[in-house]
């Protein structure tokens, strides 16, 4: 059986010394916190178009209830008695 050994403090300073691995440190910091597209931005776009998705279901099934009595009406004249009456006082 393979034991794991823990990793030694000059591999870990090797580690850092490389410019590479420095520079992609560097990349990702940069990605994840001061980039335009940043995570949080990303987060806050997503809630956003969360939002307008269920604003645009709520319309569409407005609209679908507004054009179906519409409908309603323009074929049936006895619905009409139904509709408030604007008083003109």
């Amino acid at each position: 059986m393979k034991i794991i050994q823990p990793v030694s403090m000059k591999r870990l300073i090797d580690l850092f010394k490389n410019k590479f691995f420095l520079v992609t440190i560097a990349f990702v910091v940069w990605m994840i916190f001061f980039d335009r597209n940043d995570l949080f931005s990303q987060y806050q776009y997503h809630q956003q178009v969360k939002k307008l998705r269920l604003e645009r279901d709520f319309y569409k099934a407005q609209t679908d209830q507004v054009t179906k009595e519409l409908k309603e009406l323009t074929t049936n004249p006895s619905k009409w008695k139904n509709l408030p009456v604007k008083s003109t006082s």
